[in-house]
């Protein structure tokens, strides 16, 4: 179940909040990792949980400034998380977490400065923990979530001309997080900017777009991806460099 009430004291601003339950069961590939090697993992159970929301929404007259704000607290019974055995070299296992809370702030905007520019941006300030979680004799309760990035900063500047030539150039800071349920291993947090540059041709009644982008702008060192409480310290996947690549996209 869920229910929601808003409130527009005028048609610029309106006021919200949100309470809602989730039920997710495990995918087939949780349920088949089995500890004891074969058949089912049965011990595993369906995640739970309990969503509250309070939000706030303002844009202008004429649209060129749209402001979005919400509060966010979830909390989770037996939240599904990922480990590794040192008897099963790489396969991932997978068990249920105790009870999780995740708590924090949104924030998203749009900004046309003109004809030509806009930005776009988006904030995420939380704070996601362990609220009672005990494991082979472990007590994990008020530690960080792994995986999860306590804070996570998009900035986008749009460029268009009247020639239908566009120039994005996208701005993402990616907080710290951690890899094992510990929280003895921390991932530092890395910045990356994107480039886009690409055309919109009209032929008869054929839109042509064809692009150029440009990820990682700067070769920064980062992990693309963290194995979460891997065995023997395999907790990271580099993610590439400098990378171009390009198409055109067609529309009828």
């Amino acid at each position: 179940p869920s229910l929601g009430i808003n409130y527009k004291p005028n048609s610029l601003i309106r006021f919200f909040a949100n309470i809602s339950s989730g039920f997710e069961t495990p995918t087939l590939n949780e349920y088949g990792s089995s500890p004891i090697g074969s058949g089912f993992n049965k011990s595993l159970k369906s995640q739970k949980s309990t969503n509250y929301e309070f939000g706030f929404s303002k844009r202008s007259i004429n649209n060129n400034l749209k402001i979005d704000i919400v509060y966010f607290n979830t909390l989770t019974k037996d939240e599904v998380l990922p480990y590794e055995n040192p008897q099963f070299p790489n396969q991932v296992f997978y068990n249920n977490a105790g009870k999780t809370k995740r708590k924090g702030v949104e924030f998203s905007g749009h900004y046309d400065l003109n004809d030509f520019f806009s930005i776009n941006s988006s904030i995420s300030i939380g704070e996601y923990l362990f609220h009672e979680f005990q494991k082979n004799q472990e007590n994990y309760s008020g530690n960080s979530i792994p995986g999860i990035p306590n804070n996570i900063f998009i900035f986008d500047v749009s460029y268009k001309t009247n020639s239908s030539l566009f120039i994005n150039i996208i701005l993402k800071k990616i907080g710290k997080m951690y890899a094992n349920n510990s929280n003895s291993v921390k991932i530092d947090s890395y910045n990356l900017v994107n480039l886009k540059i690409g055309q919109e041709i009209s032929f008869k009644k054929i839109m042509l777009k064809p692009f150029l982008t440009i990820n990682n702008l700067f070769s920064v060192n980062y992990y693309d991806n963290i194995r979460i409480n891997a065995f023997g310290g395999r907790y990271y996947e580099p993610a590439p460099k400098t990378t171009l690549f390009g198409g055109i996209k067609i529309a009828f």
